[in-house]
């Protein structure tokens, strides 16, 4: 994002003074501004250091509030029970959003040993009960959604987001918006862009300047380039990350029809990806998979480089954008697989539990041994539940088909509705024994489009990860 200059040499001034000593006559207010100023131009894990040290300092001078941003920087730096610690303070001195995050975090097992699932979504569900927690009813639909800390109920997820969304609420009015743009099945939600759009509109007016950016997606399927390419223009002179990477990609794929500048979205997509943008970077890899839209002249190496520095920084899009670069773009590198692996060591918060679990299968499948291999990742698999197992089984799927197969045959068997040899062959009563549990969990006519297309896997190993019987 470019910040007019006025601007961003504000920000940098706030963050030099916030490097400064703390002066005998400040108070605890304006050392948490200095914290806060530097936590937000942050660029190294230096800063967030520094940064920390403030907010301990106000937090010893009496400013209560600074205990919510110690535990966040806390369990950046993979320091879990510092953080959880620190967010009980900020809780018990009446911190909403403290008790709130202590919760979810307790729910997905952000603490790691220290995470207790009985303070995650059961408090989250009696904070719910009054209709003025906004915040705790979101994070409660972001659980159940997933299934994260609790069992996956989509249908009450997407019922709470609407609720939510009809009192006015922008977060909210964007997620539901952003359902109807995709279309969300497991939750009763068909694709329909002119609700989309609808939805999309009244989270802008509300104030949500990422809803306007969403706007400019629902009008590219709808067809309306005009549409598309003022919205977009509008989020970007609104600063709304990713804005900028969306217009030059739009540029670059002809999306604006007879508005459209290829060469000005190819500068533009190599400008930023090359100074560091994360989306910008998002689009150019993934062009790259594909020969024929390929920006031969970006600099990779220097793409890499930067998403590596940002990951670092603790942005949470650049380890995603890595992963997919070391595991679509690997005949690029020698050493993919050690890369990869470093990243999910390095960055397991970001890439989250379900995107670490899918890229160990990913890390440990050696292609050139598939028995061997198959053996290790269904035996990984089938120690996971929840999203983790779901993430897990597609990775499968998309590395080595007959693999994923070899999955689902182990797991129908141990729950009785597969009688065969288990082979990784999809032959009629493999098929037959997919169908028979998709209509035991009231999903037959999803999966008789195909048992083995990308839908129906999808929904069988969901439905796989929730199974009690299997675990």
């Amino acid at each position: 994002m470019r910040c007019p200059k006025f601007f961003k040499v504000f920000a940098i001034a706030l963050a030099l003074v916030a490097t400064g000593p703390v002066f005998a006559n400040e108070t605890a207010g304006e050392v948490y501004l200095k914290a806060e100023a530097l936590r937000l131009n942050a660029t190294s894990d230096e800063d967030l250091t520094t940064a920390l040290k403030l907010f301990r300092k106000a937090a010893d001078m009496g400013k209560g509030g600074a205990y919510y941003r110690i535990g966040a920087i806390e369990l950046h730096f993979g320091r879990k029970q510092e953080a959880m610690k620190a967010w009980e303070k900020a809780s018990g001195i009446g911190s909403a959003s403290a008790k709130i995050l202590l919760a979810k975090t307790h729910a997905t097992g952000g603490f790691g040993e220290h995470s207790d699932p009985s303070k995650g979504v059961p408090v989250l569900e009696g904070l719910a009960n009054d209709p003025a927690q906004k915040r705790a009813i979101f994070a409660l639909a972001e659980l159940l959604e997933t299934g994260s800390g609790t069992k996956k109920d989509a249908p009450r997820a997407v019922s709470l987001f609407q609720a939510l969304a009809e009192t006015g609420d922008p977060r909210a009015q964007r997620k539901v918006g952003r359902y109807y743009l995709r279309g969300f099945p497991a939750g009763g939600i068909t694709m329909n862009l002119e609700t989309a759009e609808n939805w999309m509109k009244r989270a802008a007016a509300g104030g949500s300047k990422s809803a306007q950016k969403d706007l400019g997606q629902v009008y590219i399927l709808m067809g309306q380039s005009s549409n598309a390419f003022e919205a977009l223009q509008t989020s970007v002179a609104q600063g709304v990350p990713g804005a900028e990477a969306d217009l030059a990609n739009g540029h670059y794929r002809k999306l604006f029809a007879e508005q459209s500048d290829v060469n000005k979205g190819r500068r533009d997509l190599k400008t930023l990806a090359e100074g560091g943008d994360v989306y910008a970077a998002r689009h150019a890899l993934r062009h790259h998979e594909r020969k024929s839209r390929r920006l031969k002249e970006l600099d990779h190496e220097l793409v890499v480089q930067k998403l590596w520095a940002a990951s670092k920084a603790g942005d949470r899009i650049a380890p995603t954008v890595l992963s997919r670069f070391y595991r679509r773009l690997d005949w690029m590198f020698a050493d993919e697989k050690e890369k990869l692996a470093e990243l999910v060591e390095q960055f397991p918060a970001q890439l989250g539990p379900s995107g670490v679990a899918a890229d160990k299968i990913t890390i440990m499948y050696d292609k050139d041994d598939h028995r061997t291999s198959r053996r290790a990742a269904v035996d990984f698999i089938q120690d996971l539940k929840g999203p983790e197992y779901v993430a897990a089984a597609l990775r499968l799927r998309s590395i080595e088909r007959t693999s994923f197969v070899y999955l689902v045959q182990s797991e129908l068997k141990k729950l009785g509705y597969y009688n065969a040899q288990v082979s990784g062959v999809a032959g009629r009563k493999t098929l037959q024994a997919m169908l028979d549990y998709c209509a035991a969990n009231g999903a037959l006519s999803e999966c008789l489009h195909g048992p083995l297309l990308f839908s129906t896997s999808k929904l069988v190993a969901e439905f796989l990860a929730d199974d009690e019987r299997r675990l």
